[in-house]
């Protein structure tokens, strides 16, 4: 009901402004599927890649190698996926959330920590990827660093948040 309330109210805002709501969605959605056909080879190759170390068994072992790292960090090791996942991919990250919860429990404290990153971080690497490569910037040596610490901090702060 909300959605066509405000669907209705930006026709109208729009025909108010004289501008042709039609073809203004027509470009948007032109453009996003531009911008979707780019980032697709980018996706599958990060699926890809998490799918062959889940195979091979190589994140098994980053899994038991990293676990006491992660423990040490309050994180369950089940969370490793997911946490080499969020900054790529988040429909990877969305994928390994669903794994998680059904390996851990939805009620598990895995699952609890997983949710409240996923809410509260972004894909730092594929929206750096797509904004910038739009602007067509070549270097982001300190927009990479600058969104790594705050999803850094954004996870610290749900570590901090959760336990309390």
């Amino acid at each position: 009901m909300i959605a066509a309330v405000f669907a209705l109210a930006v026709v109208l805002w729009g025909a108010v402004r004289r501008v042709d709501v039609y073809a203004a969605f027509v470009e948007g959605a032109r453009e996003g599927l531009r911008t979707a056909a780019q980032v697709a080879p980018y996706l599958c190759a990060a699926l890809l890649l998490i799918g062959a170390l889940r195979g091979s068994g190589v994140l098994e072992l980053l899994e038991r190698l990293l676990k006491p790292l992660l423990t040490r960090l309050s994180l369950p090791g089940e969370m490793l996926p997911f946490l080499l996942l969020r900054p790529v991919s988040g429909s990877g990250a969305l994928s390994a959330l669903r794994e998680l919860m059904e390996r851990c429990g939805p009620d598990s404290r895995a699952s609890y920590l997983a949710c409240a990153m996923m809410g509260s971080s972004e894909t730092v690497l594929y929206v750096l990827g797509v904004y910038l490569g739009s602007v067509r910037m070549r270097s982001a040596r300190y927009c990479l660093w600058a969104s790594l610490l705050s999803m850094a901090v954004g996870m610290a702060a749900v570590l901090l948040l959760a336990d309390s």
